[in-house]
C-alpha cells in the first residue's frame, strides 16, 4: 500500500502491494482509493496521469458533488463517472450516526445495481482507475474490501488497509468543530471491528466470493478482467 502525500487530499492510496493467499502480488498503478479530490492541485493531477490514471469513479451523491466539485469533471484527458449508492438528500448526519457502520457496509454491498456498475466500470479501462467518496473510508472501503476478496487478499490485510483511514484523515478534520467531531466520533472512525463484522457477513453468506459477485449479475468475464488487471 502506498499513500500519496498530497497537500489537501489526505487518504489517497494505491491498493497494490498485498500478497494473496496464493502468494500473488497485487499490482500497483491499477486501482487507487481516495477521499474527496476537490483540493487536488494541478501538479498532483499531472502526477496521477503520469502513473497511468485513465478514469475516476466518484461514489458521492449529487449534493456532495455540488458542495465540493470533483476536479476531473469535464476533463478531456481522464474519464469521469458518478456512481452513487446513498441518497444523502434523504439522510442527515444524525440519521447516519444512528446506523452501525458494518450494517451500512452490508447495505452498500447488497445494492446489486451499484456494485455491478462500479465493477463493470473498473473492468472497462486498461489504465489506472481511481475511485473515491468523501472520506475515502466507507463507500470506498467497501469497494476496496470487495476487490481484495475477489483476488484472495487475507482478511487481516483487508482490515489493516481499512483501519488506517482514521489516522490519515485526522488532518482533514483537525479544524472541525470539536463538538461535532465528538458527537459523530463513531461515524468518522475506521475501527477494525467494523470491517471484521462486514467480512464475517460476506464469508458466512458467500463462502465462495465468486457467488457474491454472480448474485449481483456481474459476469465472469468482468471478474476475470479485474483479476488479470490486479495480479502479477
Amino acid at each position: 500500500m502506498r499513500r500519496y502525500n498530497f497537500k489537501h487530499v489526505f487518504n489517497c492510496r494505491d491498493i497494490g502491494g498485498y500478497f494473496t493467499e496464493e502468494q500473488q502480488l497485487v499490482k500497483n498503478n491499477v486501482f487507487i482509493r481516495a477521499d474527496n479530490l476537490t483540493g487536488l492541485l494541478e501538479s498532483e493531477i499531472d502526477f496521477l496521469k503520469r502513473l497511468g490514471l485513465e478514469a475516476v469513479i466518484d461514489l458521492r451523491h449529487q449534493n456532495e458533488i455540488d458542495l465540493e466539485p470533483d476536479p476531473f469533471v469535464n476533463r478531456d484527458d481522464v474519464h469521469y463517472h458518478n456512481i452513487a449508492v446513498l441518497d444523502h438528500a434523504q439522510f442527515t448526519l444524525e440519521d447516519l450516526n444512528q446506523i452501525k457502520l458494518s450494517d451500512l457496509y452490508i447495505q452498500i454491498a447488497e445494492n446489486a445495481s451499484f456494485i455491478k456498475q462500479v465493477f463493470e466500470t473498473l473492468a472497462s479501462y486498461k489504465g489506472a482507475v481511481l475511485y473515491h467518496c468523501s472520506a475515502g473510508k466507507d463507500r470506498t472501503g467497501v469497494i476496496t474490501a470487495l476487490l481484495f476478496k475477489l483476488v484472495g487478499v487475507a482478511n487481516v490485510d483487508i482490515v489493516t488497509n481499512y483501519e488506517v483511514s482514521f489516522t490519515y484523515l485526522v488532518p482533514k478534520y483537525v479544524d472541525a468543530d470539536r463538538n461535532v467531531s465528538e458527537v459523530y466520533a463513531e461515524l468518522f472512525a475506521s475501527k477494525p471491528e467494523t470491517m471484521v463484522t462486514f467480512l464475517q457477513y460476506l464469508d458466512t453468506k458467500y463462502p465462495n466470493i465468486q457467488d457474491y459477485f454472480l448474485s449481483k449479475d456481474i459476469s465472469m468475464e468482468t471478474l476475470d478482467t479485474i483479476k488479470h488487471k490486479m495480479l502479477d
